[in-house]
């Protein structure tokens, strides 16, 4: 073998050499790119679920009253410090305010009326629209819709026709509509035997849970 080819070998294989080491650098720089957006996307999650979290932290709070009222009279317990009793019915936009805190002088004031509060009635009329604000105006998943209904839910000085509301969020659970789902169960009570309506996926859903319905 000639000393031309030698050294021509060895040119080709610093060349691959070289080629190998920046393919490592490559990967390497690849996967520190990937462990970082891996990290943002994680601190973004955290992020948003601490936004959700402030959504229903006048809620919490409220919890957190009753659970420290052991006796479980709460009125007896506000009567004896003083506290005024407040009874309130609350129109749709105090707890979209409350929830979304999209405009901070509201929410302040939201909160702090659901907070004072001994007694919070939620209409159904309310209910089936702060959940259509919830979906249609602001973006809010299903499921995050259902999250705030159940936080009401398990309120106990929040006063609603709650069997009626886990039928809406039965449906709203399922794909469709709260007002259906609420809609439906009224109906039957009021002695409705078979729910109609030209909505196709309400009829479907209403009738997979076994409930007399029929598209007209």
């Amino acid at each position: 073998m000639h000393n031309g080819d030698i050294d021509c070998y060895r040119t080709r294989a610093g060349d691959a050499s070289k080629r190998g080491a920046a393919a490592l650098g490559y990967q390497a720089r690849r996967q520190d790119r990937n462990r970082l957006a891996a990290g943002c996307k994680g601190r973004a999650a955290s992020r948003s679920a601490k936004r959700e979290n402030r959504r229903f932290r006048w809620l919490a709070r409220r919890s957190d009253e009753e659970s420290r009222d052991l006796g479980g009279n709460q009125r007896g317990v506000c009567a004896s410090l003083g506290r005024k009793t407040v009874k309130v019915t609350v129109d749709t936009n105090v707890l979209v305010r409350a929830v979304v805190q999209d405009n901070p002088a509201q929410a302040q004031l939201a909160a702090k009326v659901l907070l004072d509060a001994t007694l919070i009635a939620v209409a159904l009329p309310c209910l089936c629209e702060f959940v259509w604000v919830l979906r249609k105006v602001y973006g809010f998943p299903a499921a995050d819709a259902a999250l705030a209904i159940r936080a009401l839910l398990d309120t106990a000085n929040v006063e609603m026709n709650r069997p009626a509301v886990e039928a809406g969020l039965t449906v709203l659970e399922a794909g469709g509509d709260f007002a259906d789902g609420v809609i439906a169960y009224e109906g039957n009570w009021l002695g409705g035997e078979t729910f109609v309506s030209f909505d196709k996926k309400a009829v479907a859903l209403l009738a997979a849970q076994g409930q007399s319905a029929r598209k007209l």
